[in-house]
């Protein structure tokens, strides 16, 4: 599927539209982000690394309105070759069968620890009773 939409760009079967759409949508995430001091702070600290003294902050807005259907074309075209491309596999740390394990073991735990300590609860007792009823008889 991926393969298949990265040849239809690479051919050029862009939709402009659908170009607008993305511009728009990172702008708009961009600007939500810029609302928080810290994404900011860091935002503009990322420039100062690459960007000389005298450089200014380059205009993300302005330059995501810029990208045309012709531009994703020619990156897929450069970097998205078969040379380029890494075949990578996600396993997650945790999934929803190994989470129902870890609550089974932990429910498990818990409650053999419970019924234990129950059973040495009435142990306790019975020896606290049948020792009390042995002092009667024999004193």
């Amino acid at each position: 599927m991926v393969e298949e939409h990265l040849e239809g760009v690479r051919r050029g079967e862009v939709d402009a539209e659908r170009v607008a759409e993305a511009q728009a949508a990172l702008k708009g995430r961009w600007a939500l982000a810029m609302e928080d001091n810290v994404e900011r702070a860091v935002w503009l600290a990322q420039w100062s690394v690459v960007l000389s003294a005298d450089e200014p902050v380059p205009d993300y807005q302005a330059a995501i309105d810029t990208v045309t259907p012709e531009d994703l074309s020619r990156v897929v075209e450069t970097y998205f070759t078969p040379q380029r491309r890494y075949l990578g596999l996600h396993q997650p740390v945790a999934t929803v069968a190994s989470g129902a394990r870890a609550v089974g073991i932990v429910v498990g735990l818990g409650l053999s620890t419970w019924v234990a300590r129950q059973l040495w609860r009435r142990a306790r007792a019975d020896r606290k009773r049948g020792g009390a009823t042995h002092r009667r008889l024999t004193g």
